[in-house]
C-alpha cells in the first residue's frame, strides 16, 4: 500500500470517527451518572434537612416540655416543704393537745372521786336525819300522849271537890304541854334536816352524774387525740417523703435540661452540616449544569466533526474509486450531508421559545384563545369530545389521524394510546394548508424541574412529530399554556425535549435517505416554523 493511498487516511478517519462516539458516550455516561449522583445528593439533603427540622421539633417540645416540668417541680417542691413544715407545726399542736386531754382526765377522775365523797357524805347525813326524824316523832306522839293524860287528870282534879288545890296537876299539864311543843319543834327541825339532806343528796348525785360524764368526755378526748397524734406523725412521714421525691425530682429537670442544651447543640450542628453539603450540592449543580451546557456544545461539534469526517471519507473513497457508480454514490451521499447541516441548523433556529402572560377571570372564559383552537377544530371536521377543565376546555381527539397523510410509509403512526390524548390536537387550514396544531394544558412547570418526568417524555415525542412535519414540509405549530408561570430551568427543559425530538426524528430520516441511493436529497430542504408559545395566566378575582 502506497503511502499515499486514501485508504490510509480512510482507516485513521474511521478510527478517529470511532475515538469520537466512544468519547461522546462517555461523556454521555458521566453526565448521566453525575446527574443521578446529584438527584441522590439532593435527595439526601433534602431528608436530612427534613430530619434535621423533625429533630428541631422534637428537641423545641423537649424543650417545652423540661421547662413545664421543671415549673411544676419547682412548685411541688415549694409546696412539700411547706407542708413539711405545716406538719411538723401539727404535730407540735397535737401533741400539746393529747397532753392535755391526758391532764383534763386525769383533773376530772379526781372530781368524780370528791363527788362520790360528798354523795357518801350526803347519803350518811340523809340517814341520820331520817332517824333522827323518825325520833323526833316518837317523841313527840309520846310527849302528846303524856300531855293528854296530864290534861285529864288536871280535869279531875279540878273537877274532885274534895281537892282544893290542882297546882301540881296543872305544873304537870304545863310541864307536858311544854314537852309537845319542844317535841313538836324537834320534828319540825328533823323534817328539814331530811329535807336538806335529801337535796344534798340530789347535788351530790348530779355532781357525780357530771363527774362521769365528764370523764367519759376526756377519755374520748384522749383517744381522738391519740388518733390525731398517729395522723399527724404520718402526715409528717409522707411530707418528709414528698419532700425527698420532689427534691429528686429536681434533680432529674436539671440533668433533663443539661440533656435538651447537648440535643439543641446537636441539632445545630446537624443543620449546620446540612447547610453546608446543600451550599456544595448547589455548587455542584452549578458545575453540572455548566458540564451539560459543555457536553452539549462538544455534542454538536462531535455530530458536525463526524459528519464532516464521513463526508471526508466518503471524499476519499470516491477519490479512490475507478467505477462511476461509486463515483455516483459518493456524489449522492456528499450531497445528503452537505443538505443536512442547513437542516440541523435550521430546526435549531425554529424552536423560538415566546412567553406570554394574561389575566383573566375564571368567568370570563370567553376571553381564552383555546376556543379559537376550539372552533379551529371544528371547522376543520375533525370529531372532538369537549371536557371541562379549570378555567378552560380540553380536547380529546377521537379518531387517529391519518398516518399517510401527514408523513411517509417509512414513518409509522405509534401514539402511547390507541386514543391519541394531547389538551388540544386540531387541524386547521392556513394559506390553503393544512396545518397542524398542538396544545399542552399543565398547571404548572414542576413537571419540568428535570428531565427524567413523564412530561418531559411527552415532549420529547411532540419534539418527533415536529421533526417528522418538518422534514416533510408539513406547517405545525405546538403551543404550552400554563397556569402558573414556569421558572427559567423548566423552560430550558421543555426546549431541550423538544429538541431531542426534532433532532431524533431528523436523524432517522437521514439515516433512511443515505441508505435510498436514488433519493432526491432536495426533499430535506425545508423553511416550515416552529413556533413554540408559552402562555402563563394569572387568575383574577
Amino acid at each position: 500500500m502506497s503511502v499515499r493511498d486514501p485508504r490510509i487516511l480512510i482507516q485513521i478517519l474511521d478510527d478517529l470517527i470511532q475515538e469520537i462516539g466512544r468519547c461522546t458516550e462517555r461523556v454521555r455516561n458521566t453526565l448521566q451518572k453525575a446527574s443521578y449522583t446529584q438527584r441522590c445528593a439532593q435527595e439526601q439533603i433534602e431528608r436530612g434537612l427534613h430530619s434535621a427540622n423533625v429533630f428541631k421539633d422534637w428537641v423545641e417540645c423537649d424543650r417545652e416540655n423540661v421547662q413545664d416540668a421543671d415549673a411544676e417541680v419547682a412548685n411541688l417542691l415549694s409546696k412539700c416543704s411547706e407542708a413539711e413544715q405545716v406538719s411538723h407545726e401539727t404535730l407540735d399542736e397535737v401533741e400539746e393537745v393529747f397532753h392535755y386531754a391526758q391532764v383534763t382526765l386525769q383533773q376530772w377522775k379526781q372530781e368524780l372521786n370528791k363527788a362520790l365523797a360528798w354523795l357518801e357524805r350526803a347519803k350518811a347525813r340523809l340517814e341520820r336525819a331520817i332517824q333522827e326524824e323518825n325520833a323526833a316523832q316518837r317523841n313527840w306522839e309520846s310527849a302528846q300522849d303524856e300531855m293528854k293524860q296530864a290534861e285529864i287528870r288536871w280535869q279531875r282534879c279540878l273537877n274532885d271537890t274534895e281537892r282544893r288545890n290542882c297546882n301540881r296537876e296543872k305544873k304537870a299539864y304545863e310541864l307536858a304541854r311544854l314537852n309537845v311543843k319542844q317535841a313538836l319543834e324537834r320534828w319540825q327541825a328533823a323534817k328539814i334536816e331530811v329535807s336538806l339532806a335529801k337535796e344534798e343528796v340530789a347535788q351530790a348525785q348530779a355532781r357525780v352524774n357530771c363527774c362521769r360524764q365528764a370523764v367519759d368526755y376526756a377519755k374520748q378526748a384522749v383517744a381522738q387525740a391519740q388518733l390525731a397524734l398517729e395522723h399527724a406523725n404520718q402526715a409528717v412521714n409522707s411530707a418528709e417523703r414528698s419532700l425527698e421525691e420532689a427534691e429528686a425530682s429536681n434533680r432529674f429537670m436539671v440533668s433533663a435540661q443539661t440533656k435538651v442544651t447537648e440535643e439543641t447543640d446537636l441539632t445545630e450542628q446537624m443543620i449546620l452540616a446540612v447547610h453546608q453539603a446543600q451550599t456544595l450540592t448547589s455548587e455542584a449543580q452549578i458545575h453540572y449544569q455548566n458540564g451539560e451546557y459543555a457536553a452539549d456544545s462538544a455534542q454538536r461539534l462531535a455530530t458536525l466533526g463526524c459528519q464532516e469526517l464521513e463526508y471526508r471519507v466518503q471524499a476519499l473513497y470516491s477519490f479512490n474509486s475507478s467505477s462511476s457508480q461509486s463515483e455516483k454514490t459518493a456524489g449522492n451521499r456528499k450531497s445528503i450531508l452537505h443538505s443536512i447541516n442547513p437542516i440541523k441548523s435550521q430546526v435549531r433556529a425554529t424552536i423560538n421559545i415566546t412567553e406570554q402572560t394574561y389575566s383573566f377571570k375564571k368567568t370570563d372564559n370567553e376571553k381564552l384563545q383555546l376556543f379559537i383552537e376550539r372552533a379551529r377544530a371544528k371547522a376543520s371536521g375533525v370529531p372532538v369530545e369537549v371536557a371541562e377543565g379549570i378555567g378552560f376546555e380540553k380536547f380529546y381527539i377521537e379518531t387517529q389521524l391519518d398516518p399517510s397523510k401527514y408523513w411517509d410509509k417509512q414513518f409509522h403512526h405509534n401514539p402511547e394510546e390507541d386514543r391519541r390524548r394531547v389538551d388540544a390536537f386540531a387541524i386547521s387550514e392556513e394559506n390553503g394548508e393544512d396545518v397542524i396544531h398542538l396544545i399542552e394544558i399543565m398547571r404548572s412547570g414542576k413537571q419540568f424541574n428535570n428531565q427524567k418526568g413523564r412530561k418531559f417524555k411527552q415532549s420529547e415525542i411532540y419534539g418527533d412529530t415536529l421533526g417528522r412535519f418538518l422534514v416533510l414540509k408539513k406547517p405545525v405549530k405546538i403551543k404550552y399554556v400554563f397556569l402558573e408561570k414556569p421558572e427559567t430551568h423548566q423552560i430550558n427543559n421543555l426546549r431541550k425535549a423538544l429538541q431531542q425530538g426534532i433532532e431524533k426524528s431528523v436523524q432517522e430520516r437521514f439515516k433512511y435517505l443515505t441508505k435510498e441511493e436514488n433519493q432526491d436529497s432536495n426533499q430535506l430542504t425545508t423553511d416550515v416554523n416552529i413556533d413554540v408559545v408559552i402562555e402563563s395566566w394569572s387568575g383574577g378575582n
